[in-house]
């Protein structure tokens, strides 16, 4: 499994890269932010894109609105504190396939992790 993560948050790649680590993921490939996340992601290739809903400039959302637009098709988690049912139909609508809400242990993580890939196989 290839993953990309998209964070500004060093801690936080630091604790998704921990549990994709666990679950076996072969390579993983960091961004600081969405713009950094598309001059890879096209390259890189991922299965797995987990990032940030909120981030400076470009948020999560709009970062899966140009990944799909440019016709990927890889799996999208977004990790967020917020869940607006707007907000989150708005994700959708962008090809958000599912959400980690914050706080969020390793295990949930782990967990929304191996529940999205198989859903989304």
């Amino acid at each position: 499994m290839r993953v990309m993560l998209v964070s500004e948050s060093g801690a936080t790649r630091e604790v998704m890269r921990a549990v994709l680590d666990l679950l076996g993921a072969e390579v993983v490939e960091e961004a600081s932010d969405a713009q950094d996340a598309l001059s890879k992601v096209t390259v890189f290739g991922p299965d797995l894109l987990l990032a940030d809903w909120e981030m400076p400039g470009m948020n999560g959302v709009s970062l899966v609105r140009e990944v799909r637009r440019q016709g990927n098709s890889t799996v999208a988690i977004l990790i967020t504190a917020q869940v607006e049912k707007a907000r989150v139909m708005d994700a959708i609508e962008a090809g958000v396939n599912d959400f980690v809400v914050l706080p969020f242990t390793p295990d949930f993580l782990s967990s929304r992790i191996t529940e999205t890939l198989a859903r989304t196989a």
